[in-house]
């Protein structure tokens, strides 16, 4: 699951890379004499745009999934102190992300969106590569932590079930 939400959003920033480079090529070259770029919505134009709604919103959804799942999934290693947990991983996301939007808003003004879109899938896969790298053992963990909590319950319960009796 965790791939396939990579492999999205990694390729919908390289998608909207390629979206920016055609529209850059299109307006470089010089309109003919007494049309104006906007002038009359063409197929060509209606594509680029299903294309741009599509590219975006599967990075939003792919983004949204990542904050609002990561630091749930993680925290029950954490047990009681689950808040701890959230409010790190959230500290060390907007550490990270400063960064990279500083970065970003710089690269858009002087190298445009084509190169923008490009570093931002070269993070995107960076931070794939290091999420499936350090996820698994957490989840094990987390796994582990389950199954001992169930067996102790089932535990518990036949010895209150045999006081009982």
């Amino acid at each position: 699951m965790l791939r396939i939400r990579y492999t999205l959003n990694v390729g919908s920033a390289l998608g909207l890379a390629g979206i920016a480079s055609l529209v850059a090529q299109k307006y470089r070259s010089p309109l003919p004499v007494g049309s104006s770029p906007t002038s009359s919505v063409t197929s060509t134009q209606w594509a680029i745009s299903i294309a741009l709604a599509l590219c975006s919103g599967f990075m939003s959804a792919n983004i949204s999934y990542q904050y609002f799942q990561f630091p749930t999934m993680t925290s029950k290693v954490f047990g009681e102190h689950k808040e701890v947990c959230i409010s790190w991983l959230d500290g060390i996301a907007f550490l990270l992300a400063a960064p990279v939007f500083a970065v970003t808003g710089k690269m858009v003004g002087r190298y445009g969106w084509v190169h923008t879109w490009g570093m931002l899938a070269a993070f995107f896969a960076a931070g794939w590569t290091l999420t499936m790298w350090a996820i698994p053992p957490v989840l094990a963990k987390q796994h582990e932590i389950v199954i001992s909590s169930s067996h102790r319950d089932i535990t518990h319960r036949q010895q209150q079930n045999q006081t009982r009796r």
